[in-house]
C-alpha cells in the first residue's frame, strides 16, 4: 500500500507540473521552481490545483488534498511530514 500511496503522489505532483508547462508553453528541460520571475508567479492556480512556491518547494491542494514536495535539482523530494498529510487529506486513503 505504501508504494501505491508513494505512486499517488508523485503522479499527481507530474500530473500538476504538466498542466503548468502546457498552459505556460515551458518545455521538459525548463525547470519548475519558485519564482517571482516565472510566468505562473509564486501562488495561483490552474484546472483544480491551488498552488504556491515557497523557498525550494511547493505547497498543492486538490480540493481538500494536500501535496508538500521540494526540489532537487530537477527531483522532487519529500519527507515523512508531506506523506502523511497527503494520506489524512485523501479521501481514498482514509
Amino acid at each position: 500500500m505504501i508504494k501505491q500511496i508513494l505512486i499517488d503522489f508523485i503522479s499527481d505532483i507530474k500530473k500538476f507540473e504538466s498542466l503548468l508547462r502546457k498552459e505556460y508553453h515551458l518545455t521538459d528541460d525548463q525547470r519548475i521552481m519558485p519564482s517571482m520571475n516565472h510566468p505562473y508567479g509564486k501562488k495561483g492556480q490552474i484546472e483544480n490545483y491551488i498552488f504556491w512556491f515557497h523557498g525550494n518547494g511547493c505547497t498543492l491542494k486538490n480540493g481538500n488534498i494536500e501535496y508538500h514536495y521540494s526540489y532537487h535539482i530537477h527531483e522532487i523530494t519529500f519527507s515523512f511530514w508531506p506523506i502523511k498529510t497527503f494520506i489524512e487529506t485523501h479521501p481514498h486513503m482514509q
